[in-house]
């Protein structure tokens, strides 16, 4: 069997091998949801994971198309940025492709997998010089979208989890206490001078 028809007829098994790598990040409690739960609604990490790994195993077994490369994994980037990962292990399921591939290669005879190898990982090291470059952008969108919201304030809508109506009395009730405190201190002061 050729490289080519191995990476076709097996893509499920492989696809399963990389997922089940990428999931084994998370906590033990949360991979079986995220590894069961196909629902995008249910589970938008999962389901986003699964897409666009096979997305990528697509574009990446069809010859390295950076514009398929681009869109699928822009889609798990942006999850992958939100994350507080280290950049290496954010983007480390990269390499995990070659791994399922080769778990998968076992008892198999690829004929011209000698002559093959070397284009699929070159495709493989191209995606992941591509995904650092992504990372990097989705990281940077984040960062300048919590300057905006520093600069514009609406960080007291999601941070702090107060409404502006909220904040405006407890600043109101400040400045009525504060008003109180002074006119106390300023009739004890006159009770005192008599």
């Amino acid at each position: 069997m050729k490289f080519a028809d191995f990476l076709v007829e097996k893509e499920g098994g492989i696809l399963e091998a990389w997922v089940d790598q990428v999931l084994g990040q998370y906590s033990a409690a949360a991979v079986p949801f995220f590894k069961n739960g196909k629902d995008r609604f249910a589970n938008p990490l999962g389901h986003t994971l699964r897409q666009g790994l096979g997305d990528l195993f697509t574009a990446v077994h069809a010859g390295g198309d950076v514009q398929a490369m681009t869109v699928a994994l822009e889609r798990i980037l942006l999850l992958r940025a939100v994350e507080e990962l280290a950049p290496s292990q954010a983007l480390a399921f990269v390499f995990g492709l070659k791994q399922a591939v080769q778990a998968q290669l076992k008892g198999v005879e690829v004929v011209d997998l000698v002559t093959a190898w070397p284009g699929f990982e070159q495709h493989v090291e191209s995606l992941a010089l591509l995904a650092f470059d992504l990372y990097m952008a989705c990281r940077e969108r984040l960062y300048q979208t919590r300057i905006n919201e520093l600069k514009s304030g609406r960080y007291i809508l999601s941070d702090g989890a107060v409404c502006p109506s909220a904040l405006m009395r407890k600043e109101m009730r400040k400045e009525q206490e504060t008003a109180m405190a002074l006119q106390t201190m300023s009739n004890s002061c006159t009770q005192e001078a008599r």
